[in-house]
């Protein structure tokens, strides 16, 4: 069966196909060398080198935005992205450079067996050498930025997230120091209260009573900025307890103060 070749992704199709069946590009039959000959003519041989040629120069160049969202997406999917894409190429028989580099490098050698003297099929191969290293180096270093712009954005993100992690426990901490102090505090105020009652300075002990009071933690964290409704469960449960507490010794105080009498 008789071949030709694509003129746009040089796949081998049959020579009766009017459209390539890997890239749809229309097929039309110019030159020798898509045909079945085994040596394309001079004029075919310079047509397909510029044709290379111009592929690459309009080949668009690489997006950082595109880069970036394949690292991204490679990193977070801990290299599932890469493998979904080389199948959807494989199905999809999506374009790429490394393809337009595979075919161009094969045409050159190819062409250059048959017209390795010709001057003008020289400059043309040197011309397409040149393009596919130049469009390489772009395309590398684009990736590299790329991939060092993605590993500070992952390393960024690992500090935000130890940051906020450590924030978190220090806030913890601030509250949990801030309420065993306040305990603290409230008992040694009751025992110094219990201790005046002893001594019958029933007034002074009624005074110092009213001062005893619970203070929500979040407001000895933070100041008492943005208080809420109501307090939280721990913190109700904290001045219901010294409430009850403080209504025991006032009750204690008036009893005294009716055995006096």
């Amino acid at each position: 069966m008789e071949t030709t070749k694509c003129p746009s992704c040089r796949a081998i199709i049959p020579a009766l196909s009017n459209i390539c069946e890997y890239c749809d590009t229309r097929v039309e039959k110019l030159s020798n060398l898509d045909g079945s000959s085994d040596k394309p003519t001079l004029d075919s041989a310079i047509h397909v080198l510029e044709h290379d040629i111009m592929k690459l120069k309009s080949m668009p160049a690489p997006s950082i935005g595109k880069y970036l969202k394949v690292a991204l997406l490679t990193y977070f999917t801990f290299g599932l992205y890469l493998l979904f894409r080389k199948i959807k190429s494989k199905v999809y028989k999506v374009d790429s450079f490394e393809t337009l580099q595979s075919i161009a490098n094969k045409n050159a050698r190819n062409l250059r067996t048959y017209y390795g003297d010709d001057p003008k099929v020289k400059e043309l191969i040197l011309e397409l050498e040149k393009e596919i290293k130049d469009v390489k180096e772009l395309r590398t270093t684009k990736s590299r930025n790329t991939n060092i712009g993605c590993l500070s954005i992952v390393v960024i993100f690992v500090v935000l997230i130890f940051g906020l992690a450590k924030l978190g426990n220090s806030i913890i901490e601030e509250e949990t120091k801030n309420y065993n102090q306040q305990i603290e505090k409230i008992e040694q105020n009751f025992n110094a209260i219990e201790e005046l009652i002893l001594n019958k300075k029933y007034d002074k002990a009624a005074i110092q009573l009213t001062d005893i009071f619970w203070v929500p933690v979040y407001e000895l964290v933070y100041g008492g900025y943005d208080k809420p409704k109501k307090l939280d469960d721990q913190d109700q449960q904290m001045n219901d307890k010294y409430e009850k507490k403080k209504q025991e010794l006032l009750d204690m105080i008036s009893k005294k103060r009716s055995e006096r009498r």
